[in-house]
């Protein structure tokens, strides 16, 4: 099992785990390699970013070439936290297979540790202003149909906020 960075030819394998990834999920529907590689193109550093974010990066769990988990991250804000605007690290989604919380947790932790490096000292995940254009409704958070996600981001200490991860 090895813990590698985004590229773009992985997008079809991830657009097809996050096919069965949000398959229970209301109002969430299959989404193409193209679809997610447009999305991702911000990350691999291939389009124009969202002004409010910086410094993405993506991790794949790969198996043997069977992926297991994805986890996307980046520096987002100006956020208001009552003091004025700061920075925050951003987890716009995070995915493993069901039964594998050890991917989980190893992506999690990856995550952790970049947006350490970029210098966050705090993260919120799924937030929706940073969703994919694919994922869900447009006020969309992160879902109870994805129960995986939402059970290894508490046991980490993660809370809800408003429908937010944080």
């Amino acid at each position: 099992m090895d813990i590698l960075p985004y590229e773009p030819p992985m997008a079809g394998d991830l657009a097809a785990m996050y096919n069965r990834a949000v398959e229970p999920v209301p109002h969430c529907y299959p989404t193409t390699a193209e679809a997610f590689a447009a999305a991702m193109a911000k990350t691999a550093g291939q389009a124009k970013s969202n002004p409010l974010l910086r410094s993405r990066a993506a991790f794949v769990v790969d198996d043997d070439g069977t992926v297991l988990g994805f986890i996307d991250t980046a520096v987002g804000g100006p956020m208001v936290d009552g003091k004025g605007y700061t920075e925050c690290g951003v987890i716009p989604f995070f995915w493993h297979e069901p039964g594998r919380r050890a991917v989980g947790q190893a992506l999690l932790a990856r995550a952790e540790a970049r947006l350490r490096d970029v210098g966050m000292r705090e993260a919120e995940a799924f937030p929706q202003e940073y969703r994919y254009d694919f994922y869900h409704l447009h006020a969309a958070y992160l879902s109870d149909r994805l129960p995986y996600a939402g059970a290894l981001l508490a046991f980490n200490g993660y809370r809800r906020v408003r429908g937010e991860v944080y």
